[in-house]
């Protein structure tokens, strides 16, 4: 008599539930498509050169960087990561204002607005693994982590 094999199955669901847990446990929204495997797009990162704060050229940001940017120039996105309507419209119209490059190749703030009110979203990357997680701030280098974009090349 044959046994089926009912591992992948049980797999897919824990690895299911675990990433529930995690992204309920998260002191903000962790979007469900979370992590994204994206390159650098230069079209959409010339979509938020005039959002990026610094001195420094977008030209002249980190391969990682105009991933960040890329990854960012989905408004979609962006919206589900703030996960808060609009309260007097009900509608999710967050739209990024600024992006402040804190530590290059490093920490990057991005401030949303929706007309208003203001919300920020921190990202720090991790050059071991190409990684770009969602943290609730700097100050605290042990706080929660989330895995938002993997930089490919």
């Amino acid at each position: 008599m044959k046994q089926k094999r009912r591992f992948p199955f049980l797999l897919g669901t824990v690895s299911m539930g675990v990433a529930l847990i995690f992204s309920a446990c998260a002191p903000f929204p962790v979007p469900a498509d979370w992590p994204v495997a994206l390159k650098e797009d230069r079209v959409k990162v010339r979509t938020l050169e005039s959002a990026v704060a610094n001195s420094v050229p977008v030209r002249s940001l980190t391969r990682q960087e105009r991933s960040l940017l890329t990854f960012l120039s989905d408004n979609q996105r962006v919206n589900e990561a703030i996960g808060k309507e609009d309260r007097y419209g009900g509608t999710a119209s967050w739209k990024i204002a600024e992006i402040f490059i804190v530590e290059p190749g490093r920490r990057v703030s991005v401030l949303c607005e929706e007309g208003h009110y203001q919300e920020p979203l921190y990202f720090r990357y991790n050059p071991d693994n190409q990684v770009w997680y969602r943290v609730e701030g700097f100050d605290d280098p042990d706080a929660a982590a989330f895995p938002a974009l993997i930089v490919r090349k």
